[in-house]
């Protein structure tokens, strides 16, 4: 059986609850590290009966 392919859309609620940097060794920069809570995500999916035809110019 083969199945449709959709187009699909996401992405996720991060909170951040600190972060904490520090210089890189012997190179410039810093590191930072990110404390936090993933709260959530969402998925878009489209439905394909509603997309609309290209059109000629």
């Amino acid at each position: 059986m083969l199945e449709e392919t959709t187009t699909s859309n996401g992405s996720f609620v991060f909170v951040e609850q600190g972060q904490q940097s520090r210089d890189k060794f012997m190179s410039s920069g810093q590191n930072v590290a990110i404390k936090g809570q993933t709260v959530g995500f969402y998925l878009f999916r489209r439905c394909e009966e509603n997309r609309r035809q290209p059109t000629e110019r």
